[in-house]
């Protein structure tokens, strides 16, 4: 049998069983490339990776091809497919054509590694150093968590579901996002979900932003589904209140449009769990403006129910009428 050359890899085009068994959520997760960050989750339909805008998850890596690798859950595994790509499918350094496998596996197509993992489990990426990004303001762990997913995800074209209470800045993180992409000088267009049709057309070469999709009743969340199939060169980014996993489980959200959405999911936590950025927070909103200790103590103190919008409501107005008093 001839031996492969020292600079080829073997080749493997066997299915190799997997044994352990799966987990009842699988995702894939990009863990090294440029596209660090992004995942797909994994159900019925086969997961096709590669540059091509119509794949179900998009890398921006020059060594994949337009359509590199399928992937598809099949009784007690994982099929990897190669489609006949130009650089190849690796396992364990091996080249395959099709291989079965479980979650833990890592499979490397051009410079970028791919993740199989419970749909539940968090990339490790270290915390951010920095203290504001792109308009977000907060160096609370939290928020430093945040922005170091935001970076690695900025650049790319993933579609993004922010999830976070009323008033926690879904719309500054969207905006962020927008900035911290290539797309930067295209279109930003906010629609809140009732209006998509044109709102994609207004979006091309840009970001679109879905404001509030949980709201959207089932035969609006078709309307938008069939809209995402269609949707030309635009980025996605949508947020909600509500907990669109949870609705899903209760019949709520359809599960393929919450696929679509949920590539990379940030998840804002309430200002009362970082309450070390109120006084960043506060600076922020009074400038040169300087507030008495006292007061900024019962500022941080408060729960605010109404997270960062409420902050900032009370913060100014209080400063234009000259101070706190019984405003919390």
């Amino acid at each position: 049998m001839a031996a492969a050359l020292p600079d080829e890899k073997p080749t493997q085009p066997q299915y190799r069983r997997a044994r352990t068994p799966l987990p009842e959520s699988i995702q894939l997760m990009v863990v090294s490339g440029p596209d660090i960050g992004t995942r797909a989750p994994l159900g019925d339909e086969p997961c096709i990776v590669g540059k091509s805008h119509s794949c179900d998850l998009v890398l921006r890596d020059r060594a994949v091809s337009r359509r590199h690798l399928e992937v598809t859950l099949v009784p007690s595994a994982v099929r990897l497919r190669d489609l006949d790509s130009k650089n190849g499918s690796y396992l364990s350094d091996i080249r395959f054509s099709s291989v079965d496998v479980t979650t833990g596996a890592v499979v490397c197509i051009g410079s970028t590694e791919l993740k199989i993992a419970p749909a539940n489990h968090q990339a490790a990426l270290p915390p951010s150093a920095r203290a504001s990004f792109m308009g977000l303001v907060g160096s609370s762990l939290p928020m430093r968590q945040i922005y170091a997913i935001l970076e690695c995800i900025g650049p790319s074209n993933a579609s993004v579901l922010i999830q976070g209470e009323t008033g926690t800045g879904k719309d500054l993180v969207a905006e962020a996002i927008h900035r911290a992409s290539p797309r930067i000088g295209g279109p930003f267009v906010v629609c809140d979900s009732g209006h998509v049709a044109p709102a994609f057309t207004q979006a091309q070469g840009g970001t679109l932003y879905l404001d509030e999709v949980g709201e959207l009743d089932l035969f609006s969340q078709g309307v938008l589904l069939r809209a995402l199939d269609r949707r030309g060169d635009v980025r996605i980014v949508a947020a909600s209140s509500r907990n669109l996993a949870a609705e899903v489980k209760t019949g709520h959200f359809r599960l393929e449009l919450y696929h679509r959405l949920a590539v990379v999911r940030v998840d804002l936590p309430p200002l009362r769990e970082r309450r070390e950025d109120i006084p960043l927070l506060v600076a922020a909103f009074l400038g040169e403006a300087a507030i008495p200790p006292d007061l900024m103590a019962r500022l941080c103190a408060h729960d605010w129910p109404g997270n960062v919008r409420e902050l900032r409501n009370v913060v100014e107005r209080a400063h234009a009428l000259g101070g706190l008093h019984g405003e919390i």
